[in-house]
């Protein structure tokens, strides 16, 4: 069966034109027509007609775009009109009185009806060497492709990028589209192959990514060992690749291989801190840099337009569950240490939603901010689904949906929020910690955790609904650092902070201004 990732990558048509048996046949509607025709020595050539009254031929879109023939020399012999040619950025209107018109192997060039042209163009076109049927621009390339973007016309679709690179790998040619002509021709070969075998083989080609991934990773870490001036940006760009696909591998792994993704909540936050624990270590470089906001995506002219203050209900949530998880007379030791724990991270997150603008994160330091901030006792309550840890994040979720839609993470936040209330629903036997939740805070639609009741202890967070949780050290005072700004107050221990975390935060609030 047909995915729909797949037929968004390559888009199907319903009805197939069958031109295989046909002498001639049209191009993109009734524009152009291809012959293919015998030589004297037995070879092969393409006689095209491309007719001046189609407005797709005076418009010069009937020709191929921008590639490469790797392995052969390509010839035009004009008959008829004036033809249009790019060769290596140089820009060419040919006539019949120009002889035969030469590309060597290897160069881009794109051809088409020339915009000075008053009559019909017609021309041969053939390749040399053209014996290895194996490495030539071969008839069945023509009608494949033909055919496909035909169908495509016909049905109102966008031929697909991957499928036509499907087409010129297998007759060794390039296709050279704006996002990859800047590349090299070594460069430009390989991406080909990568993209031709995911279109060919979406499972064989995903699992080569991981072997290369790491290959690269350990290549990339022995030619840079310690982080300077001179190469941040280079680590920037690469550490940001390997993030954007660990943030999107789950979705592959569900999409091309059909491995469910389920993240646990505190996996989530672990992969955060890993990303904020990075943005310590270039904030020192990234402070003065003029690449600082493209780096950042930091879109100012976007928060003006997006006057709704979140702030004022995630605050309000905030506060209730605060007031909730207060102490009570009977409640044990591990059940004050749970509840501090839980509100310790509370603090944190009020904090973070007062930094943010409009209580929205907006770009990544903004993402990494809180789950920085954590402490290793709430992760370790989150990784034993205690009802209030994944309260807490759950509250931190409904604020990161609103994140940038970046592709790569925008269904990450919203998977893991359905994920943190399964998990708080599937608990029982409920708790008055539940009631509370279900009665004030749950969101319409969702899944009713329980009947509401009055206001109890901080007793009711501990439960059998989770497995028992480890006694922590320390005496939770939750003691702030003095002076470090809106976002640094009442975030709780300070040792929950990597180091150069506060500078870390002090230089991205400049960019709120």
């Amino acid at each position: 069966m047909v995915r729909a990732w797949q037929l968004w990558l390559s888009p199907r048509p319903q009805y197939r034109s069958k031109n295989n048996s046909q002498p001639a046949f049209k191009h993109l509607g009734d524009a152009a027509l291809y012959e293919p025709l015998s030589k004297p020595d037995g070879l092969w050539y393409v006689r095209e007609t491309h007719y001046i009254e189609n407005p797709l031929v005076r418009a010069g879109l009937t020709g191929p775009p921008l590639h490469i023939h790797r392995l052969q020399d390509e010839h035009f012999k004009v008959e008829q009109g004036v033809l249009g040619a790019v060769k290596n950025g140089v820009e060419y209107a040919v006539t019949k009185d120009d002889g035969v018109f030469h590309i060597p192997a290897g160069t881009r060039h794109r051809f088409w009806s020339h915009k000075s042209a008053t009559e019909t163009l017609v021309f041969s076109v053939w390749l040399d060497p053209c014996k290895d049927t194996d490495h030539i621009l071969d008839v069945n390339f023509l009608r494949n492709l033909s055919g496909y973007v035909d169908d495509c016309l016909k049905a109102g679709l966008k031929p697909s990028v991957f499928q036509i690179i499907l087409f010129t790998e297998h007759a060794s040619s390039l296709l050279c589209p704006p996002f990859l002509n800047w590349m090299p021709v070594w460069l430009l070969i390989w991406v080909h192959c990568g993209l031709a075998l995911f279109a060919e083989n979406p499972k064989r080609y995903y699992a080569l990514t991981y072997q290369y991934s790491i290959q690269a990773s350990n290549c990339f870490r022995l030619a840079i060992r310690e982080m300077n001036e001179e190469n941040w940006v280079l680590l920037v760009m690469f550490s940001m690749c390997n993030g954007i696909f660990d943030y999107y591998r789950p979705f592959l792994d569900e999409n091309v291989m059909s491995i469910p993704y389920q993240p646990n909540p505190a996996d989530t936050l672990s992969l955060m801190r890993v990303g904020g624990q990075f943005g310590v270590s270039i904030a020192e470089y990234m402070k003065n840099s003029p690449l600082r906001d493209k780096i950042q995506q930091a879109d100012a002219d976007a928060w003006a337009q997006d006057p709704d203050d979140l702030a004022p209900a995630t605050l309000d949530k905030i506060a209730k569950l605060e007031t909730w998880l207060r102490p009570g007379p009977s409640d044990s030791d591990r059940e004050v240490l749970e509840a501090a724990a839980a509100t310790k991270a509370l603090a944190a997150l009020s904090s973070w939603v007062k930094m943010l603008p409009g209580g929205k994160p907006r770009m990544f330091c903004h993402m990494v901010a809180w789950p920085v901030m954590l402490q290793e006792e709430y992760i370790a309550l989150l990784r034993a689904k205690s009802p209030a840890a994944l309260m807490v994040f759950i509250l931190w979720s409904e604020v990161a949906t609103y994140a940038p839609r970046r592709w790569y993470y925008a269904a990450w936040f919203q998977r893991g929020l359905s994920i943190g209330r399964r998990e708080l629903e599937a608990q029982q036997p409920l708790t008055q910690l539940h009631r509370l939740w279900n009665s004030v805070m749950a969101v319409d639609g969702d899944e009713p955790l329980g009947a509401t009741s009055e206001h109890g202890s901080a007793s009711t967070v501990a439960s059998t609904a989770y497995p028992p949780t480890p006694v922590f050290a320390g005496d939770g005072d939750g003691e702030t650092e003095p002076n470090w700004g809106p976002l640094k107050e009442q975030m709780g221990d300070k040792q929950a902070l990597p180091p150069g975390f506060g500078e870390f935060i002090d230089a991205e609030l400049e960019v709120m201004g």
